[in-house]
């Protein structure tokens, strides 16, 4: 029997390779090392068996894009510096839903990456 538990198979100075078990299937994925060992982070990792040349020139495109929806983001909210979202009573709060809507062009994005891939 499988274990449900993630375990690291190897890691680098600064991500680890993970396998866990996500339903029946046995999956592998690289994380940042230190991420906490449960199934939702690995599912979350960027899955093993990606071309790193092509994950880079994906990330190196996408970059700009997610960069300016964050930008939009938070210039929306009002705030234009790191110092104005520290100041916020739940600065935590106000990032996430920034980031929130940043991830909802980066989604679609590693989509495609993935599909690429297979």
């Amino acid at each position: 029997m499988r274990s449900k538990v993630p375990r690291i198979v190897s890691r680098t100075q600064h991500m680890m390779l993970v396998e866990y078990t996500d339903g029946d299937v046995m999956r592998r994925a690289w994380l940042p090392w230190g991420t906490a060992l449960t199934v939702e982070e690995c599912r979350g990792g960027v899955p093993y068996g990606i071309d790193a040349d092509h994950l880079r020139s994906f990330l190196q495109a996408t970059a700009g894009i997610v960069a300016t929806r964050l930008e939009h983001a938070l210039h929306s909210r009002g705030l234009y510096t790191v110092a104005e979202v520290q100041s916020l009573p739940e600065p935590g709060q106000l990032t996430a839903a920034a980031l929130a809507e940043a991830q909802q062009v980066l989604v679609p994005l590693i989509v495609d990456l993935l599909r690429q891939e297979v």
